[in-house]
């Protein structure tokens, strides 16, 4: 019985995309990698279909405690949205 297995460095790399082109909460020219201690909890959120909700819930309360910023919850549900669909 063959199982496909993810790649789980490509799904970090579409991650690591989508939190620098799509919500970005910095707002201006950020490094590649200014994101990326974030990464890991999200990946295992994405890995373990976590409910949008759920997510988006996580990614404002980056914003909010990390950064110290207003959270977007709109663009929160969007870009968790598209993060959920790295599994589909």
């Amino acid at each position: 019985m063959s199982t496909r297995t993810r790649d789980w460095k490509a799904d970090v790399d579409v991650i690591r995309k989508i939190l620098t082109s799509d919500w970005n909460p910095i707002g201006c020219g950020v490094p590649d990698d200014e994101y990326d201690g974030y990464i890991p909890a999200i990946y295992r959120m994405v890995h373990s279909r976590a409910e949008v909700e759920e997510l988006a819930s996580h990614l404002s309360e980056i914003v909010t405690e990390n950064m110290g910023l207003d959270a977007d919850a709109a663009k929160d549900r969007r870009v968790a949205k598209m993060l959920l669909e790295l599994m589909d």
